[in-house]
């Protein structure tokens, strides 16, 4: 498999697990402890942040110095950005459509903001310039 392709798969299942964190994050707290979808998705956001510096350090780009604070304040700046991003469109969502489920909006919110992810996180913290 190229670098291109592991890249991908790696971006592919970093994003599945940061995925799956902010949705379960979010179903807990709005389904059983009764939190509102907005500030629930929230605290979703930053548990997702974390564990996708993880994940996209391991999965996507291999890196194999030690983690940094330097690096993962990079990461999360990228990530508050693209999040706000993706927050805006959830909550847009929300307000825009009634019927519209929390975990449908964030499907949809995320599905948009992954491009702007790929490349901040790619271009701005783990600078691999080569495909």
């Amino acid at each position: 498999m190229t670098d291109k392709y592991q890249q991908g798969a790696g971006f592919v299942a970093s994003g599945i697990l940061a995925f799956s964190t902010d949705a379960v994050v979010l179903f807990l707290l709005t389904r059983l402890f009764g939190v509102d979808p907005f500030s629930a998705r929230v605290v979703a956001i930053a548990l997702a942040i974390i564990v996708a510096y993880f994940a996209h350090r391991t999965l996507t780009f291999k890196v194999s110095d030690a983690p940094t604070l330097a690096q993962f304040a990079k990461f999360a700046s990228v990530g508050a950005g693209v999040s706000v991003l993706n927050y805006l469109i959830y909550a847009g969502l929300l307000l825009a459509f009634a019927t519209i489920t929390p975990l449908v909006a964030l499907t949809i919110a995320s599905a948009i903001a992954m491009v702007a992810s790929y490349l901040g996180y790619r271009y701005g913290v783990f600078n691999k310039p080569s495909i």
